[in-house]
């Protein structure tokens, strides 16, 4: 019986988790309205997608938020605490992942985020910011070489 309500509990973080990931990075932003019109014309859209778009790193700041730091602290701060629990619960449920090397895991956890950030273009309903990228990675694999380390803890006291 604990087991279960163990999982009980580690799935409903998940999915709150997941939830709210997903509130932050397409929900709020996410105006059908706006998006309709931007693709009502290809150069519309274009011109949009541009504006949307920063291939330079750690020009965000200035970009997007003037010279506010708490405002781009925020933004640092919530890039990199964001897909931290991707890091947690990525390797709790794919047991296999627990044996990777960080290198592997950034390497697969990177096409993930790439696929929100190109969605978060192409929806119009955020920024694809190379910064988001690197920032997330870090904190994912802050947390991912956490849980590596205690569960090499665990693994090895048996």
């Amino acid at each position: 019986m604990a087991v279960k309500r163990k999982d009980f509990v580690i799935w409903t973080f998940c999915f709150v988790y997941i939830a709210t990931a997903f509130y932050f990075l397409i929900g709020k932003n996410w105006d059908l309205a706006f998006i309709a019109d931007g693709y009502s014309s290809f150069g519309k859209w274009c011109d949009e997608v541009l504006w949307n778009l920063n291939l330079v790193p750690f020009r965000f700041g200035y970009q997007r938020y003037g010279y506010s730091l708490p405002e781009w602290h925020a933004h640092i701060m919530g890039s990199i605490a964001l897909p931290a629990p991707a890091g947690v619960f990525l390797p709790y449920y794919f047991p296999k992942m627990r044996t990777w090397n960080v290198w592997k895991f950034a390497a697969v956890l990177a096409a993930g985020v790439l696929a929100v950030e190109l969605a978060q273009l192409f929806m119009m309903c955020g920024y694809c910011d190379i910064d988001d990228l690197i920032l997330n990675l870090f904190g994912a694999c802050i947390a991912f070489m956490g849980v590596q380390r205690v569960w090499k803890r665990i693994h090895f006291a048996k």
